[in-house]
């Protein structure tokens, strides 16, 4: 509650006590001060409004917040102690020592000596005898004229800083570019591979180690020529000529075809105009067509519309052109067979067989003739296949397998498998007995039964 008593505000607080007693039976005490001066102890006045203090010591605005400045500094709208009294100031948000630190970019870096005054890396410098080189200190050898050369320091009146890393000693005090080992005073003097060379002015060039005037002279395979015209702009050899009006063939100066330059180029030792002809072989050969582009043996031809098949234009195929000797086809017809141009039978032909296709999926060429294919084990029998899983190729045709063991014909009937079995007089598959000796024993008496059997056979 407030009360006016002698025409002051007043401002009346009731505090609750801890404990109650005789004095204080309702446990408030009530204490009266002057209204302003409670304002000032909890708030301040900051950009135009009230704002309450973290400290009733506090005495400046700080952010959003209050600050003593006996004792702290604002930096970056917070809060820091004060280190060394005015001696304090900010690195960002952090208060700092300024006279044994230095703020570098944010980040407080120890001084080595009282006068440093700037930061070169993670080190302090004395701007007055220092410059910072690439993040590394150096001695000012040449006071305020001093230069970096990458991490050196060099005097600008002795030497030249070469590309950011080298220094050269001048080789005359008005020297201002390197060359070489050496340095060169410009514009009085080009650099020509690394050697000082005379200039001429805005109309100087090199060639090789030396350089020259080029509206006096060419550079022509490394060495100065004299223009024999001012307009000459080109080398043939050790002459000089105007590409606007003649071109070098083979070391010869040439006229220029209709058309100038664009329209012109070199057949051998001649000129050749791109319209009219090409070089076929080291020879100009006229175009059969203006579309021609290319060359065909002796003649010239349109690669857009045609292939060229062992020198003869032939006819181009889409998408895919193929030639069979001088002659082209489109593969997806047709197969070069036997150098002959054979239309497929089928779509899915692939292979030649004698004058025709066949397609190595379903058939098999036997002695030039298709046969179908009976199995995965198809062979040829002269000019008839067969499953060789079930039959033999003898000398008069395709036999049945007596046994499916069996890889050898035995007479006009019969097959056998040699390793369990031997042919009998050429006719009668009979069984292996015994080793190598018993065996011929058996052959031979198995020959003599074989034969007076045959002999009867005969006689009935």
């Amino acid at each position: 509650m407030t009360t006016v008593a002698a025409g002051k505000p007043r401002l009346t607080l009731k505090l609750k006590s801890a404990a109650k007693d005789n004095r204080n039976p309702g446990g408030t005490v009530t204490i009266v001060v002057e209204k302003s001066a409670i304002l000032l102890m909890i708030l301040y006045c900051c950009e135009g409004g009230l704002r309450k203090k973290r400290d009733k010591k506090d005495n400046c605005c700080c952010g959003n917040t209050t600050i003593n400045t006996d004792t702290e500094i604002c930096c970056g709208q917070a809060p820091q102690p004060k280190t060394n009294g005015d001696k304090t100031k900010c690195c960002g948000k952090t208060s700092y020592d300024s006279d044994g630190y230095v703020c570098c970019g944010n980040k407080i870096v120890k001084k080595d000596s009282k006068t440093d005054n700037w930061c070169c890396g993670d080190k302090a410098i004395d701007t007055s005898t220092e410059i910072c080189c690439n993040d590394q200190p150096c001695d000012s050898i040449a006071g305020p004229n001093t230069l970096c050369c990458g991490t050196r320091c060099y005097n600008p009146a002795e030497q030249i800083c070469c590309d950011n890393f080298g220094l050269r000693k001048k080789t005359t005090a008005d020297d201002n570019c390197c060359c070489g080992n050496s340095t060169i005073k410009s514009p009085d003097q080009i650099c020509c591979l690394g050697t000082p060379a005379k200039s001429y002015g805005p109309t100087t060039e090199c060639c090789g180690v030396d350089s020259y005037d080029t509206t006096t002279h060419l550079c022509c395979d490394g060495m100065k020529v004299n223009k024999q015209d001012k307009s000459h702009d080109c080398c043939c050899k050790s002459t000089t000529f105007s590409s606007l009006q003649h071109i070098c063939c083979g070391d010869k100066v040439k006229v220029l075809q209709s058309g100038g330059p664009a329209y012109t180029t070199c057949c051998n030792d001649e000129s050749m105009s791109v319209v009219t002809h090409l070089c076929c072989e080291g020879k100009m050969v006229a175009k059969n067509t203006n579309a021609d582009d290319c060359c065909c043996g002796k003649t010239t031809m349109d690669a857009a519309s045609k292939v060229c098949c062992n020198g003869n234009p032939q006819p181009r195929y889409k998408p895919i052109t193929k030639c069979c000797l001088t002659l082209s086809y489109n593969p997806d017809t047709h197969i070069c067979c036997n150098d002959v141009v054979t239309k497929k039978q089928n779509n899915s032909d692939y292979v030649c067989c004698g004058n025709t296709t066949i397609d190595t999926n379903t058939q098999i060429c036997c002695m030039d003739t298709p046969q179908p294919k009976t199995g995965n084990q198809t062979n040829c029998c002269m000019k008839v296949s067969y499953d060789a899983a079930n039959f033999i190729c003898c000398d008069e045709g395709v036999r049945k397998k007596t046994s499916p063991d069996d890889t050898c014909c035995c007479g006009s009937k019969y097959t056998f498998n040699p390793d369990t079995e031997v042919c009998c007089q050429g006719e009668m598959p009979q069984e292996r007995i015994g080793g190598p000796v018993l065996q011929m024993l058996w052959i031979q008496k198995l020959r003599f039964f074989c034969k007076n059997m045959l002999q009867r056979n005969a006689c009935k």
